[in-house]
């Protein structure tokens, strides 16, 4: 087995208990939450309502995404011999599981709203709420790089939510958030898989070690 194999796996477990899930979990809670309640009230949700409150769910699961990178050890493992390119995707590995569960458990709670089943429109939604962790993500490790306080959250949350208050100041002709019935719905989810491609590939140069 490779050395950094041996390494990433031996880092597993201190990852995970090291890793901040409180920020992520109560935001992940309330977006649940708030997909949740509409079906105390309705026996069938329109398709644009629950493309909205999906939307709203993946919002809150990437803002609290935006705390898992947060490392209190930063200061000591910053001069170990383990790359910190390994250390960030060990990190990774531990919090994807976590991220893609939320998606299956918002998936399977509107396919309980929706009687039908989900339509093919909203299917593609996962890769909005793929493109939002990647970006809350690669805006943490961006945040991480060069430093040594090893906290990224707070900065993280500011740029997302500033970046998502821009893009929803679009005008609908070129708003990344349409409706499912809009003309646009396909080829807007072209550009959220190339922010998506974008995000990771900023994600990896971040968690990069910094050269001096």
């Amino acid at each position: 087995m490779p050395v950094t194999v041996r390494v990433a796996a031996a880092l597993l477990r201190p990852t995970v208990r090291a890793t901040h899930w409180g920020p992520f979990l109560a935001t992940t809670a309330t977006g649940l939450t708030i997909v949740c309640v509409p079906a105390a009230f309705t026996d069938r949700m329109l398709p644009g309502t629950l493309v909205t409150l999906l939307r709203l769910a993946a919002v809150c699961a990437a803002l609290g995404a935006t705390f898992l990178l947060d490392d209190p050890s930063a200061p000591t493992t910053a001069t170990t011999a383990t790359p910190r390119l390994v250390r960030q995707l060990v990190r990774t590995l531990v919090v994807l599981p976590a991220l893609a569960a939320s998606v299956c458990i918002a998936w399977w709670i509107a396919s309980a709203l929706h009687s039908s089943g989900i339509p093919d429109p909203l299917e593609t939604l996962g890769i909005e709420a793929a493109a939002l962790y990647a970006t809350a993500l690669a805006i943490a490790a961006a945040r991480l790089r060069g430093s040594l306080d090893g906290v990224a959250g707070p900065f993280a949350v500011a740029v997302l939510l500033l970046a998502i208050g821009v893009t929803l100041l679009l005008p609908e002709s070129i708003t990344l958030f349409p409706s499912p019935s809009a003309p646009r719905w396909h080829q807007v989810h072209v550009q959220w898989t190339a922010i998506l491609t974008i995000a990771v590939l900023g994600y990896l140069w971040a968690a990069s070690d910094h050269v001096r």
